[in-house]
């Protein structure tokens, strides 16, 4: 039995003025501010072309660790717009307004997003609980999604997060999961976060090298529990599901323990593509990038 600080945890990793007021470039990539409610938030624009907004897991990570994924996007003729969540990232001032740190407050950031890159749908690549998110943004605003590529994704609820988090325990050696447990205890999410990491991958030496080169801070801690409480509360978007008409992608490792979680979304989109990129977990773009970066180019013309 999971207890709830265990299920928490699992769940952040299923796992930046205006906008021509662009700041200077960053490594491959051009930071921007933008407005939101009662707060700027920020992104960072990696090549150029069609807009894809990509969205990191967590919630609560440090969208920086899905770079890599965002300028192979930009590699293949799309601008990718990875966004700093609310209170992380460069968005880290905005976590003060505790009232949006909820599914709504995220559905809204979303929205202010699109406003502020004069699209008028959004064509979406997320990891994890950012697929949580954009479900979330397309139960509110269908009208306003062009296509969405889900990578290992949580469900179009939370009841199946306890199914993800038992798959991924199996997977650590019995000196791990004491590891695991000990980190637990002593209030260590970062720590009990990066022994989880390693059962997300099938190749541990990525694993490791993955774990090496996080952002720093990877985690902000009282912004994921502030967001996922809510969503626990609220985020039961299937039948709202009903009236989007973009193309879905579920994007995910052969190997990945989030497939626990998918049927929900089947159930929402029974036309989806599914594409399983072998010889990968959670993390595919990282452990399988040749056939992940096909299934993408693919994904990505559909809409």
């Amino acid at each position: 039995m999971f207890s709830k600080v265990r299920v928490r945890l699992t769940a952040l990793v299923l796992a930046l003025g205006y906008i021509g007021a662009s700041a200077p470039a960053a490594a491959n990539g051009t930071q921007a501010p933008f407005p939101a409610p009662e707060a700027k938030l920020a992104y960072t624009a990696y090549g150029s072309g069609p807009i894809v907004v990509v969205l990191a897991g967590g919630p609560g990570l440090n969208a920086a660790y899905m770079a890599p994924l965002a300028r192979t996007i930009a590699s293949d003729g799309y601008r990718a717009v990875l966004l700093d969540q609310r209170g992380t990232g460069r968005s880290v001032a905005a976590g003060a307004t505790r009232s949006y740190l909820t599914q709504r407050g995220t559905v809204a950031d979303i929205e202010a997003l699109r406003i502020a890159l004069h699209q008028d749908r959004l064509r979406f690549v997320t990891h994890s609980f950012g697929g949580g998110m954009a479900l979330a943004y397309a139960a509110a605003h269908p009208q306003r999604v062009a296509n969405m590529v889900l990578i290992g994704s949580v469900g179009t609820d939370l009841s199946t997060v306890d199914r993800f988090g038992k798959i991924l325990m199996t997977h650590l050696s019995p000196a791990e999961r004491k590891a695991y447990a000990a980190a637990q205890h002593a209030r260590n999410g970062a720590k009990a976060l990066d022994i989880q990491l390693l059962a997300e991958f099938d190749d541990r030496n990525k694993a490791r090298a993955t774990i090496a080169a996080e952002p720093q801070p990877f985690i902000y801690p009282a912004v994921s529990g502030a967001i996922y409480s809510d969503f626990v509360r609220a985020y039961h978007v299937g039948p709202a599901l009903a009236a989007v008409r973009a193309p879905v992608t579920l994007l995910t490792g052969a190997d990945d323990a989030a497939r626990a979680m998918e049927a929900s979304i089947r159930l929402a989109f029974p036309h989806a593509s599914r594409v399983y990129v072998a010889r990968s977990g959670h993390w595919p773009w990282i452990e399988n990038p040749a056939d992940f970066g096909a299934a993408l180019v693919t994904a990505l013309k559909r809409g």
